[in-house]
Order: C-alpha cells, then structure tokens, then sequence
C-alpha cells in the first residue's frame, strides 16, 4: 500500500512555497507514477491562483531513476531516501519526515527470522533504488546470505510471498492488507544492540536506523515492539535551481508552519529543522544553506574583534614605521648640520687671514667626507646635500680668487 496522500500534500507544499512576486516559470516535480491522487494533485482546479506559480506534477515509473530525472532536467525537485549515493547535480533542501520499512509476510508464511523468511522466497518492492529496495540489494551482498536464494519483482501478484514498503508511520493505513498479511520483525525487540541483523544492515546502509514500531499500532496482534528500518525522506533539487527561489523556499515553509502541520503532523514533522550536512550523502543547496544560516552573523560580524586588533596593529606599525623614519631623517639632517658650522668656521678663518692652501684642504676633507657617508647612507640624498655642496663649491671658488690675489665680490 502506498502513501498518496503524502505527494498530493507536498505538491500543494512545494507550489505554495515558490510562490512570490518575481518571474520565474514553473517548477517540476517528480511524482510517483503509482499514486492513485497524482493526477488529481497535477490538475487540481484553482492551483495556480493559489500559489502564483505552474507546478508541474511529471509522472515518474518505479523503474525510472530520480536522480538522473534531476541530472538531466526533466524534474525539478524530488523527494527521495536520504541512503542514496552522492550524485553530481542533486543537492538536499530540507529533510520532510521519516519513512520506515514494512515487511510483510503472508499470514501462511512462517520464518524464525529475516533468512529463513527470504530463502526461496518471490519478494515485491516498488523500485531497486527506493529504500527498500536498497536494502534488499544490501541483503544479497551479505556473506551471511549466501546459499540463501530469493527472487524480487517490482509487480505485485498473488505469487508475491513478502513485501518490502516504505512509508512513514500512520495508523490504520494497512487495515485493508492486514487481512491476508502481516508485519514481520526483523529482529528481537528485546534484543536490539550490536551484533543483531538490523545493525548487519547498517552497515552496508549508514544512514539508515533503527525503529521500533509500538505494540499494537498496526493491531491489537502485536504484543511486542516491530523492530525495523527507518530512513529520513528529503526533499532535493537540481542544482540549476537558482539559490534565490531555494531560500524564498525555505521562508516560505518555515512562515507557514501551522498550516502545514494542519494538513498532516507526521508528514511535515521535521517542518523547519535545519540539516546537518555531516547527515546527508548529498551536499546541501546554497540558497538553503543561506537560508538556515541567515542569523549568523556576517564576514565582518563575525571577524569584528579581530579586524579591530588588525587595523589596530596596522596603524600602530605604520606609526612607528613613520617615528623611525623622520628620526631617522633627524639624524642624519644634524649630521649635515655639522658640515654647514664647519664650512662656516672655514670661511670666518679665510676672513681673518688663514693660510688659503691649507683652508682649501680642509675644504676638500669635509666634502670628501660627507660624500662617503652620502654613499654610505649615514646623510640623506635631499636637498640640505644640494644646498652643503653649493656652499663647498662657493667656498672654494672663494679661496681660488683669494689665492690669485682678487678680491671676492660683494
């Protein structure tokens, strides 16, 4: 038995979700081909006035891979297992409700357990990648069921022995099959831990867990717990989806909450829970990572103290680059200073009748001298140089008229 009414309530769920102010086309979604009301949700009279927005409902065979539906365009958004491989071109938007595994077996069929319940056994589940049937792959794989044989179609006929259904857990939603069948416990519920065959599964299918069906949820003849296999249903998308519409998305479901709830608690009961990626095969689509992480504060937010110590220490630097740098300037400008009072003496000792031969030496000396230290970097190459070499070559021609017996110009 199938779940209709959980893909007639996610199409309304998705439509009403995109629905906003801009142009942006209509959205496909993949739709189980075997539900009784997908047609009924893809034609649903007043639709489009509702949600402002073309859902397009694409009927999608048990046969047919969603995954590569997604990849290839042909669906927009799906709902699919949380056990599926990591897949290029899908992301995960949100998770959507649990799904758990029903085996049942004909109320002729007696097994002590999951091995003698297979063996020989023509075993239904509605697709080789649903949950289910990953399961059973898994199962096959298994050293410890080896030399045991069964045989699975994805028909149901009265040849079908076992079946494998997934479906999230509501009450009275098998009553009409519990009349020829029953539900089968993969394991002791008063044993489960490791070493049992539900955690032999889950290894092979991390993601998956164990779930204990309550007593008598299905029917006053379950006097014990049913334990069996649960895995999280989450609804993805192609990556082409633009980021916008993913987060007005999330917006959307989030602000209306109550209203989808109302419809049905169980389907919608991870209804605004934000994903873990670490839980997910699939990475997560940036427009909802942007949304479930749109209270966290920003680049700048988030680095403030550390931006302010930075440009506290950029400034702090830079201060003292420039305090080292004119103290350097300081020093070397005294240096010079010290060449300009020699030069000054020299010319007040040719004033009072020096000897010009040994005053031009000294002359000489000095200018020597401060070139060296221009060149060795201890004087700066600016203009206090210009000027102290202007007055080395004044001095000197002043001693050289001075030497030749011409007086000095006034």
């Amino acid at each position: 038995m199938r779940k209709p009414a959980v893909l007639f309530h996610l199409l309304i769920l998705v439509g009403m979700l995109v629905g906003c102010d801009i142009e942006i086309g209509s959205l496909k979604m993949g739709i189980d081909s075997q539900s009784p009301l997908a047609n009924a949700a893809i034609s649903g009279d007043g639709l489009k006035e509702r949600i402002g927005l073309d859902v397009d409902g694409i009927l999608v065979a048990p046969e047919d891979d969603k995954l590569q539906l997604l990849i290839d365009g042909d669906i927009d958004l799906a709902f699919i297992s949380n056990s599926v491989p990591y897949t290029d071109g899908v992301s995960v938007l949100m998770p959507v409700y649990q799904d758990v595994l029903h085996v049942f077996t004909r109320k002729s069929v007696r097994a002590a357990n999951l091995l003698e319940l297979l063996d020989g056994r023509l075993v239904y589940v509605s697709s080789p990648d649903s949950a289910a049937g990953q399961v059973l792959d898994s199962l096959q794989k298994l050293k410890a069921f080896r030399g045991f044989k069964f045989e699975i179609t994805h028909q149901r006929s009265d040849a079908v022995d076992v079946m494998f259904l997934m479906a999230p857990l509501i009450p009275n939603q098998f009553d009409a099959l519990l009349d020829e069948w029953r539900l089968f416990s993969l394991a002791d519920s008063t044993e489960l831990g490791p070493g049992n065959s539900l955690e032999l599964i889950r290894y092979t299918l991390p993601r998956m867990y164990t779930v204990l069906i309550p007593e008598s949820f299905y029917g006053p003849e379950y006097t014990q717990p049913v334990a069996t296999l649960g895995v999280d249903k989450i609804l993805v998308s192609s990556t082409q989806v633009p980021a916008p519409l993913i987060y007005l998305m999330m917006q959307s479901l989030v602000e209306n909450k109550a209203y989808f709830s109302s419809l049905n608690p169980i389907f919608f009961e991870y209804l605004g829970r934000e994903p873990d990626p670490d839980d997910y095969n699939l990475p997560l689509h940036p427009g909802a990572w942007r949304y479930f992480n749109r209270d966290e504060p920003d680049f700048l937010e988030r680095y403030a103290d550390v931006i302010n110590v930075a440009m506290y220490g950029v400034v702090l630097i830079v201060s003292l680059g420039i305090a080292l740098y004119r103290s350097r300037r300081r020093v070397k400008k005294n240096r010079i200073d010290v060449f300009y009072a020699q030069l000054l003496e020299i010319r007040s000792r040719l004033e009072e009748g020096a000897p010009v031969s040994e005053l031009r030496s000294e002359v000489r000396w000095i200018e020597d001298h401060a070139l060296r230290m221009l060149i060795n970097e201890e004087l700066l190459a600016d203009e206090s140089m210009t000027i102290f070499l202007l007055q080395v070559q004044g001095l000197l021609t002043e001693l050289d008229r001075k030497s030749g017996g011409v007086n000095p110009a006034p």
